[in-house]
């Protein structure tokens, strides 16, 4: 089982860390601010978080340094800590699938990349 950090941005800025899970290529719903935190948190089973506010949900990037690293757009509630949009963004890569999706992501780092892995206070 591979796990990898992921980094979430708004506007630019890094606002949570989260696990992507390069097994099954996807991100864990759960956020938190440190990479450090995410990893402990995800050992305890709790990075499987929904949205539970009901408040609209905030665009973000989302960056993961899996293999080689990639990145793509997605949707979370920063107030619960919780992706609620993309988690998949390698698409069709699931043998599972029964027809071939549409990826969605980007190789490489985003613009906005900043190399920490927690979130500045």
């Amino acid at each position: 089982m591979s796990r990898a950090s992921a980094q979430v941005y708004k506007d630019g800025k890094l606002v949570a860390i989260g696990i992507y899970c390069g097994t099954s290529d996807v991100l864990y719903t759960g956020l938190c601010h440190s990479a450090h935190v995410a990893f402990d948190t995800y050992r305890t089973g709790g990075m499987d978080r929904k949205c539970t506010c009901g408040k609209p949900p905030t665009k973000v990037i989302v960056y993961s340094d899996y293999g080689g690293g990639f990145w793509w757009e997605s949707e979370a509630c920063l107030n619960c800590m919780a992706v609620t949009g993309e988690l998949d963004p390698l698409g069709g890569s699931d043998p599972y699938y029964e027809e071939e999706r549409e990826h969605h992501y980007t190789n490489g780092q985003p613009p906005c990349f900043v190399d920490q892995w927690e979130v500045p206070r």
